[in-house]
């Protein structure tokens, strides 16, 4: 049950769990409308309900056609809550589940909004924090929009919200998570000029606006031409079927009726040539093509980075990693909070020879917020990585298509761990990267 309220508010139904934010649809008997209610429960922390509440609040300020309304929001006797909007419809991340994503037309229709959404918080210097499919509530009937807030935040910065927000819309209408095919290779009716937006703001080009303005532009969804219902020469295809049909019936009847000496029946034999026939030598062709070599794809270094931290996180079973044994594992240390409480994230380094084109995490626990990382050398400032691709678990494992990098370090980053009933803290059996 959540904290108590103010008795404008009757509890309806619960919805269910957002990490460890608890969702109810209530009405506010008040105004007589719906409205849903995020609360913090007395297991909280009060650092983490104190967080809660100033998240709303920066978000309450912010008006947006594509950002879910914040009413309220306080701290009570064991806990918080925030009242906000209640759109209807479902999230994102349940239509995802039933297999159902996004059409063309209503990506976009809702894709630049959502990016509006996100830069008018950005310029009231409010972050998101936590940006994925579940965060996106979206009906038929209304525009999609942007909520969840309050959330324990895994983004540290405006580009990392923009980064997550883009890998949230491909996920929205692809079905899949974000991998290096473009979305218009994958769904009918998507211009190459998402490809770019959506990529650009991966990769730190486009801020909020800036992703926006690209989706505005990008070329309505086409519509399949319409059959005219006027006369068509495809009307005659069977008549001339039929007629070709009978004239070889015809032919063939004709032959069949001639006498054994019809010149049709037994054509004259053409005379026979004493010329010898001239063989020809075979052409042959001498290929100066060498087949192509490609470096093999190895890990020969692995190591913790914990920047943040101590610089270690039982480094002892790192070998686990990569011994092919899939029932052994490496994990991180136990926490006693939420880890982006504590620190910003903590992250595994692999240093991999070849161009590795995928890379694979087995039997990770499920609901682990993770990014991919890639550096030639391991630089002196974490922003000295490059963001690749991120994501949160689902299934126990990663799958990802790499872009063309050569040699280098990969760097799997943990920002968020799951609760366990002992702690916060990721297991992870076997990393591969593929050629």
């Amino acid at each position: 049950m959540p904290p108590p309220l103010p008795d404008r508010y009757r509890l309806e139904q619960r919805l269910g769990r957002d990490g460890d934010v608890e969702e109810w649809l209530a009405t506010d008997t008040l105004l007589d409308r719906p409205v849903l209610i995020r609360a913090l429960g007395p297991e909280t922390t009060s650092r983490r309900r104190e967080q809660f509440v100033m998240s709303l609040r920066g978000v309450a300020g912010v008006s947006h056609m594509h950002l879910a309304n914040v009413y309220t929001a306080a701290q009570v006797e064991g806990g918080a809550y925030s009242v906000t909007e209640w759109t209807g419809g479902v999230t994102m991340q349940d239509r995802l589940g039933g297999g159902e994503t996004m059409t063309p037309e209503e990506f976009i229709t809702n894709a630049a909004g959502l990016a509006g959404a996100l830069a008018a918080m950005h310029q009231a210097s409010v972050l998101h924090g936590k940006i994925d499919p579940s965060a996106v509530r979206f009906s038929k009937a209304h525009p999609a929009k942007l909520g969840a807030f309050g959330r324990l935040p895994t983004s540290a910065d405006a580009a990392a919200d923009v980064a997550a927000l883009a890998d949230t819309l491909q996920m929205c209408l692809t079905g899949d998570p974000v991998t290096f095919t473009p979305p218009s290779q994958l769904v009918d009716g998507i211009s190459a000029t998402v490809d770019e937006a959506l990529a650009e703001a991966r990769s730190g080009v486009l801020d909020a606006r800036g992703l926006a303005a690209a989706l505005q532009a990008a070329p309505n969804a086409p519509k399949a031409p319409e059959r005219s219902g006027g006369w068509t020469w495809r009307w005659l295809t069977p008549a001339l079927l039929l007629l070709l049909v009978a004239a070889g019936l015809a032919a063939l009847g004709l032959l069949l009726s001639s006498g054994s000496d019809s010149p049709a029946l037994f054509p004259a034999r053409p005379p026979t040539s004493t010329t010898p026939a001239t063989i020809l030598s075979p052409t042959i062709t001498t290929s100066t093509t060498t087949p192509s070599s490609t470096s093999a794809v190895s890990i020969v270094e692995t190591m913790v980075l914990d920047p943040y931290g101590d610089n270690a996180e039982h480094d002892r079973s790192l070998p686990l990693l990569t011994d092919g044994d899939i029932t052994t594992s490496w994990r991180t240390e136990r926490y006693f909070d939420p880890l982006p409480l504590i620190k910003e994230g903590v992250g595994v380094a692999f240093a991999v020879t070849g161009t590795p084109v995928t890379f694979r995490a087995k039997a990770v626990s499920d609901g682990t917020t993770y990014s991919l990382l890639w550096a030639q050398e391991i630089p002196a400032e974490f922003d000295g990585w490059a963001r690749i691709a991120g994501g949160t678990v689902a299934g126990e494992s990663i799958s990802l298509q790499l872009p063309r990098r050569t040699g280098g370090f990969w760097l799997l980053w943990l920002t968020d761990l799951p609760q366990q009933d002992d702690g916060y803290f990721t297991s992870i059996g076997e990393v591969e990267f593929g050629s």
